[in-house]
């Protein structure tokens, strides 16, 4: 795990790290695209082709024409402004103490401590702040997209119902897929000219692909997908995540197999079924666990919130009785009786990034502080199994999935919408 560069070359690629060498600093730093009361600039411009180009030599991908790269990257960095924009109108931040966890646990992921990772950005020649303002970017978006795109999602007794009944009568399918897509945008008030244009140009992204070029150089050249740049890789979907549109074509296809153009009402797709992997039968990997929660109020702020859990986990580290202090300083009225045991836990009970640390801790691991919107936690997983799912977690599995797919469908139809009202002006020549 101490192979510094291509490490870095993947957290770059997750947050869109920026970078730029001193002679650029030097040049005139001119206006590329303007987007909407905002600029970017030639020298963001420029890290990013750096960045981007660090990413594809690391993947080994064929790096695509410039005028492709230079559109592909300057679109990316348009979403993002676009999306820090109406953050910004709405008040969306991020505490300090958010974004110091955040990177802890990124390099905890690699095994590297806090300082470790500050010395191999170092030695890459990347500056630690510019790296963290990145991630508090990151951070930002995800709760813009949590609070207008996911805490807007609904999902009915009939859809979950019809999701059951889906699923009992079809007891051998495949229930995971994994996928990579190409996506050509439509505009949502385009002419049936621009939208033959467009079909067009997925057709022939389409023939190149059957013609012998990968997918994924494919979706760099072509996709206006979020991560056409990663070649369109989407990773493990559970049946029920996929749009219906998607999982009745990624069904007829062996793995390796392209489908052919799809239209939906975002535009036009093209599908790759990499693998696939069978159903659970009802199964799921439950974990027991418990936690101390200190929540942060008018009364106490994020960052004091924070300390005190540090504090609580040098406790625990010194050798501390979980449950006691549990029952002495937790804010979860619950659970704290209980030593903060929360019992046993299914797939998707939990909020997103709770879920996602206890899911990666080993038995008997007390976390990091981890902050949630309902304060600041410490986790510690008890125990582990495969459990057949009763009704009432059938239930919830199933409302996890359908709100997983509606999510990522509302998130492409908002973020182009955003895209289409916003005032975006190129600068430069060529795009």
């Amino acid at each position: 795990m101490y192979k510094i560069r291509p490490f870095l070359v993947c957290i770059v690629c997750v947050i869109g790290m920026f970078w730029m060498s001193h002679a650029q600093s030097r040049q005139i730093d001119r206006i590329v695209v303007i987007v909407n009361n905002d600029v970017i600039t030639d020298s963001e411009f420029q890290k990013q082709l750096i960045r981007v180009r660090q990413e594809l030599r690391a993947r080994k991908a064929q790096t695509p024409p410039e005028s492709t790269l230079n559109r592909q990257v300057l679109e990316r960095m348009v979403a993002e402004r676009i999306q820090l924009q109406v953050a910004g109108r709405l008040g969306i931040s991020v505490p300090e103490n958010t974004i110091n966890e955040a990177l802890r646990e990124l390099a905890g992921r690699n095994k590297l401590t806090l300082p470790q990772l500050k010395n191999a950005l170092a030695r890459d020649g990347i500056s630690y702040d510019d790296f963290r303002e990145n991630i508090k970017s990151q951070l930002i978006i995800r709760r813009l997209v949590d609070r207008e795109v996911v805490s807007r999602v609904a999902v009915t007794d009939e859809e979950i119902e019809g999701f059951l009944a889906n699923q009992r009568g079809r007891p051998d399918e495949v229930k995971q897929y994994n996928i990579s897509h190409i996506l050509i945008s439509v505009p949502e008030a385009a002419t049936s000219e621009t939208i033959a244009e467009h079909r067009e140009k997925a057709q022939q992204a389409l023939d190149q692909i059957r013609n012998g070029m990968e997918f994924e150089q494919a979706a760099i050249n072509y996709s206006q997908a979020q991560n056409a740049l990663e070649g369109g890789g989407l990773g493990w979907r559970q049946a029920g995540q996929l749009p219906v549109l998607f999982l009745g074509a990624v069904r007829k296809l062996r793995p390796g197999q392209v489908t052919d153009v799809l239209r939906s009402p975002n535009g036009f797709h093209i599908l790759k079924l990499n693998k696939t992997r069978g159903g659970t039968g009802g199964v799921v990997r439950q974990t027991r666990a418990r936690h101390i929660l200190i929540k942060n109020d008018e009364f106490l702020s994020p960052t004091e919130a924070t300390q005190r859990i540090v504090r609580i986990r040098e406790q625990l580290l010194a050798g501390g009785d979980f449950a006691e202090l549990a029952k002495a300083n937790s804010d979860d009225p619950v659970s704290s009786v209980n030593g903060g045991d929360l019992g046993w836990l299914n797939p998707g009970e939990t909020v997103e990034g709770f879920a996602a640390v206890m899911h990666r801790l080993k038995i008997g691991e007390i976390s990091q502080p981890v902050t949630t919107p309902f304060g600041v936690h410490l986790i510690e997983v008890l125990e582990r199994r495969e459990q057949q799912l009763d009704d009432a977690a059938g239930r919830s599995n199933a409302l996890n999935q359908i709100r997983a797919r509606k999510s990522d469908e509302r998130y492409e139809q908002w973020l182009r919408r955003l895209r289409d009202e916003s005032y975006v002006e190129f600068k430069v020549d060529g795009f």
